[in-house]
Parts: C-alpha cells; structure tokens; sequence
C-alpha cells in the first residue's frame, strides 16, 4: 500500500504500549502515569471523535478484544461514539480466536473483525462518518486461524528473499509472529476489497499505523522501537507521495481536522490544547518536531527535539534514517534539551492530574457524570 499511498516511513508512536495509544491517535492527548485512558476521573479535552461527532459524524470503535482493558470503554463512552463494537456483542456466528496454553483467547481474530463490521454496515448511510479499527492478532500469542496457511506464505517469504542469512534465521525462528503479519495483512485487503463495493469507497481516507515496534523484533536503536508506518490512502488519491518528515501519533487528529475545516470549513474549536502541531507535510525542515515518549507505565525517559534524541539522558544526534550519528553534542545544547523535556514531562503530569488540558467551558467532551453525595452514593 505505500506505493499506492501518502507513506511517512520516518514515523513515530508517542508510546511503547499499545493501550496508551488510542488516545494519542485520536486526541493528541498527553499520557499520564500509565496513559491517558487510565487516569482517574474526568478529563476535559477535544478529540477527533468529539469534532467530527459535533460536525455530524456517526462514530464506532471496533475491536475484537474486551473493551474495559485499560478503560477504553469510559473513554469511549464519554466522547459519546455512537457504536461500540468489542468481544461482548460478536455473537454465534464468529469464533474467538484460539487460546493460548494457559487457555485464555484475547479475543476475536482480525478478519472476524472486519466482516463483523461489513455485515453491520452494508446498509447506505448517508452521513459522514469515522471509524477505528484495533486490531489484535499480531498480538502475542499470534494465535491466527488457519495457521499452516500463513506459515507457508512465511516459508515462501524466506525462500524468496534476498536478505541476509541472519535475517532469514530469525525470521524462521519467529514463525509465528510473521505468520501473524501475513494474516492481518490478508484480513485488511479483505476488508478494502469488501469496502470497495459500497459507495462510500470513494470518498473514504484509510489510515493505517501501529502502536510500536513489536518487542520480538531486535531495533538498530531504542527510538526505532518507536518507528511505525503511517499511511494514507484514499481511492481519488491524485499522486503518491513518499514523505520523509519526522512526525509522530500527536499529529493525526490535528492534520485531519485541518484538511476537513480546508475542505468543508467544519465547526472547529477555536482553542485547542494538542501535544503536536499538525504539520505532516514536507515544507523544508524534515526534523524540526518535539515529541515526547512514553516508553511504559511511569516511565517518560525518551524524548526527541528536531534532530536530537535524548534517552535515559544521553543525547544523541540523529541521521536523517533516524540511526544514531558519533557526532558529539555541545554541552550548551545538552542543557537546553534536557531543560525542554523536565518541562514537558511537568506540563504532562500537572494537565492529567488537575484536569487542566483545556478548561471545561471549551472542551468538546463534557463530563454529564452527576457527583453524589455521601447519602444518594450509599
């Protein structure tokens, strides 16, 4: 698909969890202690759910997994999505996906997924509409169906590569796994090929990218463990485009957002509170972001700034493939980023423990949660 897209090859996931990047996507949300989705109590804030759902839009969430795992479902209960799709409501016509050895299924396989949705969906709607997909089974255990079917489509991939021994080696030591990507990449051209006969086809964006690196896979460096595809493909696309601008998750909603106010002059807010700043596009500097990343639960370690990476305090400059330089950083330079990242990982702890994001009265979710007194509570 990237070469039938707008592909960002030098992309970043603001998390090295998978759980904490819902919120990153669809909000450009900052992360908390353990991600946005998890803190306690009510946050006000905007997100693309929350614009679109003002403008019109009808909202899902599709996910073949339990939604209440790290409380997605108040998130997605309080931005309003009108349908939310997850293990409880698959009913008798899906199979889960199979059960590890300790006998526990995550949930149902990607292509269980996309047709469960198709078959809903497969009526005209006539308004705009937004809608995720999560998918799972490139998730340890790689339980996929049919697994002999994807394990010679592996097979076939190592006798027809031209990579080196190494890499050949470990990707037969890591059937499973890989099997897993050949699976979900059949389940997403099923559903674009199943998509492709409604009429909404034409008019839709496609957005695929991925939460991190998966952990089994060895990275040249620790920012690589962060580097995934963005693509972007739409059926009236006018040219492909290989872009090689340094962007992260915190951009998505906001360059969505923007292109449809462009297009249709959508009702904005007027005061946003984005941890990116939209720019997607080449427009000179590929390397002038500030992305922070939250590598896991308390752990905010990582940090970029324009060409530098600092990690576990350590700054490195980095080439333009994101590998790390020898270049010795100057001392002045050193002081200056490390100045920037404690006050972006103050700002990030003072906004989500206070509600202070954005203030209620312009934020686009509202809090319709009723506090009860001691007496109504018991």
């Amino acid at each position: 698909m990237s070469e039938s897209s707008l592909y960002w090859p030098n992309f970043l996931s603001n998390t090295g969890e998978s759980e904490a990047a819902l919120a990153t996507i669809i909000g450009s949300l900052p992360f908390g202690e353990t991600g946005f989705t998890n803190i306690e109590g009510f946050t006000h804030r905007h997100t693309l759910f929350s614009i679109l759902k003002q403008n019109g839009y009808e909202t899902s969430f599709n996910y073949g997994g339990n939604s209440a795992l790290n409380s997605y479902d108040r998130f997605l209960v309080e931005e309003g999505v009108d349908e939310i799709l997850d293990k409880t409501v698959f009913g008798i016509a899906y199979n889960l996906q199979n059960a590890c050895v300790a006998g526990i299924t995550l949930g149902y396989p990607d292509d269980a997924l996309f047709r469960r949705y198709s078959e809903e969906n497969n009526t005209v709607n006539e308004r705009p509409q937004l809608t995720v997909f999560k998918i799972l089974s490139t998730k340890t255990p790689y339980a996929i169906p049919n697994f002999g079917k994807y394990e010679k489509n592996v097979d076939k991939l190592i006798s027809h590569s031209t990579s080196n021994e190494k890499t050949q080696r470990f990707i037969s030591h890591n059937v499973e796994l890989f099997a897993s990507y050949s699976y979900a990449d059949e389940a997403i051209a099923h559903f674009l090929n199943d998509d492709k006969k409604t009429k909404a086809y034409k008019n839709t964006i496609y957005i695929i990218t991925g939460s991190h690196l998966n952990r089994n896979i060895p990275s040249e460096n620790t920012l690589k463990r962060y580097q995934v595809p963005l693509l972007m493909y739409r059926p009236l696309l006018k040219s492909t485009s290989k872009i090689t601008k340094l962007a992260s998750h915190t951009v998505i909603a906001l360059a969505i957002i923007s292109l449809l106010d462009r297009a249709y002059s959508l009702k904005v807010p007027k005061t946003v509170a984005w941890l990116g700043n939209g720019e997607l596009v080449s427009n000179g500097n590929d390397f002038n972001k500030e992305i922070p990343l939250f590598r896991g639960a308390n752990n905010i370690k990582d940090y970029v700034h324009h060409s530098f990476f600092l990690m576990d305090g350590e700054l490195i400059e980095l080439n333009a493939d994101l590998s790390f330089t020898d270049n010795e950083v100057r001392d002045i330079k050193i002081v200056d980023i490390k100045n920037r990242f404690s006050y972006s990982k103050s700002v990030n702890q003072y906004v989500t423990q206070n509600d202070k994001i954005i203030p209620s009265t312009l934020s686009s979710v509202a809090n319709d949660k009723r506090e009860f007194s001691k007496t109504e509570a018991i």
